[in-house]
């Protein structure tokens, strides 16, 4: 996956160019389980406006939060937190 090590200003290209954002690796992992790992808020914030998902889970059943949490990254678990649709819809 292309996204894994993609720095902010080559991943806002590619998304700019069409990109599928929406693309998993073989773990199931979605480009913003990546960021959620690394610690990449901006990526993170990126990709939410290109309509990611921070739903999809990982074959672990794990979404990006859990990542956050697994990692002890404040300040990704407050991106997410910071999303409504996130906290509050079913889905």
């Amino acid at each position: 996956m292309a996204f894994r090590n993609c720095k902010l200003e080559d991943l806002h290209s590619f998304t700019e160019k069409g990109a599928d954002v929406s693309v998993r690796d073989t773990k199931k992992n979605s480009a913003v389980h990546f960021p959620a790992v690394a610690y990449s808020v901006d990526i993170i914030r990126l990709l939410l406006g290109k309509r990611m998902s921070v739903r999809l889970t990982d074959r672990d059943d794990e979404n990006p939060l859990h990542i956050s949490v697994d990692f002890g990254h404040l300040e990704t678990r407050k991106v997410f937190f910071s999303l409504k649709s996130f906290c509050f819809e079913q889905g």
